[in-house]
């Protein structure tokens, strides 16, 4: 069989079902393995389909979605007091950090990550770091406080809010469209996993205190997202 490259398979390949078939998608996620199968694949293709299909259901979600990177991923201390809420999570407010500035692999974003923590407790003598979740310029949500626990990041909505950061300083650019994305799908799987209302209202940090967070350029942006609210 000869192999096709990813750039040339039609999306109907891609799921087993064009020409390409998945013995072409077989042969590009593992051409080592793959390398010398011919069409006695075919045998067994409706476990292969499966098995493909679910390989490459994967990478897509992981380059459209990012990953979620764990507080023991990458590397947080244990907060010094917890305090939880209950319910559904009514709010989302939308952060920028200014310093660090945006982070464009794994490993500087949790280095950033590390960073504002320690700022946090070290300096604002904060039980943890401030934000819920954090997003990162690699694509990939990082988890802060994580769901129902009070923050440290906007006074009046610490309880009852997801604080979501864009790690970087967007006062006078806009955050990268990966980034965006990141931020809105999580949101939207926060809504779909019942963490979130389906009837959330998204503000920014300045809308509940005074302050220039989450920078001009991000307020403009997420002022077309999904459920902003102007009068929270």
């Amino acid at each position: 069989m000869r192999h096709q490259g990813f750039g040339n398979l039609q999306k109907a390949s891609l799921l087993g079902l064009g020409n390409g078939g998945p013995c072409a998608i077989s042969a590009y996620i593992r051409r080592d393995f793959f390398e010398n199968l011919h069409d006695d694949c075919v045998n067994s293709i409706g476990t292969m389909k499966a098995v493909i299909v679910i390989l490459f259901l994967g990478v897509l979600l992981h380059q459209t979605y990012g990953a979620l990177i764990t507080r023991a991923q990458w590397g947080a201390r244990a907060p010094t007091g917890t305090s939880k809420f209950s319910g559904v999570i009514p709010y989302v407010v939308i952060h920028h950090s200014v310093s660090p500035g945006v982070c464009s692999t794994t490993d500087a974003c949790k280095t950033a990550m590390r960073s504002m923590q320690n700022y946090h407790m070290n300096t604002n003598g904060w039980a943890d770091i401030g934000y819920s979740f954090a997003v990162g310029g690699d694509g990939n949500i990082y988890e802060g406080r994580g769901y129902n626990v009070v923050g440290a990041h906007a006074p009046g909505y610490n309880s009852q809010s997801i604080g979501l950061l864009l790690i970087g300083d967007f006062s006078k650019s806009n955050a990268p469209a990966n980034m965006v994305t990141a931020a809105k799908n999580f949101i939207s799987s926060a809504v779909s996993a019942g963490k979130l209302s389906s009837t959330y209202k998204l503000i920014g940090h300045r809308q509940a205190l005074a302050t220039e967070c989450p920078g001009d350029k991000l307020y403009a942006q997420i002022k077309t997202w999904s459920r902003y609210t102007a009068n929270p």
